[in-house]
């Protein structure tokens, strides 16, 4: 049997988030309710909720909720981590809980770049040559900086 549709209201995801240090926020040309936390380091979880600015879910089959990580730092914000979903289902608090809770541990980040101190992405070389399929770490800022700063888990890539 298919899981049931939940109408998620604004007051329920903020109940459970401001609790543990999440903020609502706006963001320029994003319609729903957003929900930040934000590490010293920079290191921000974002809650996208599916919810309408006027507190109702948006309906059926139009949006999920969504978990992603990002860096901010000097007003520019990077994304650092991919969506992970949660549908909007009776069982969505555990399910929106078990999400945030793999980023508890901001897996998938590595350590800080070398030059400019951003946090690191774990990434896979993809050319052909003698390093391909393995898995290093680059700047999160690379896509709008072109920082290149780059970290190998072991001595023995180049």
């Amino acid at each position: 049997m298919a899981a049931k549709f939940y109408p998620v209201k604004k007051e329920e995801m903020a109940a459970l988030l401001e609790p543990w240090g999440f903020d609502l926020i706006a963001l320029a040309g994003v319609v729903e309710l957003v929900w930040q936390k934000i590490r010293p380091s920079g290191v921000a979880v974002r809650v996208f909720s599916g919810i309408n600015p006027s507190g109702v879910s948006r309906g059926v089959g139009e949006d999920a909720i969504r978990v992603e990580l990002y860096y901010i730092r000097e007003g520019v914000t990077y994304r650092i981590g991919g969506t992970k979903r949660v549908h909007r289902v009776e069982n969505w608090r555990e399910n929106l809980k078990g999400r945030i809770a793999t980023w508890k541990d901001w897996s998938g980040i590595g350590p800080s770049c070398p030059k400019c101190g951003a946090p690191t992405i774990e990434r896979e070389v993809k050319k052909e040559g003698p390093n391909k399929g393995k898995k290093f770490y680059s700047c999160c800022t690379w896509a709008k900086t072109k920082c290149d700063g780059t970290v190998w888990p072991s001595s023995d890539a180049a």
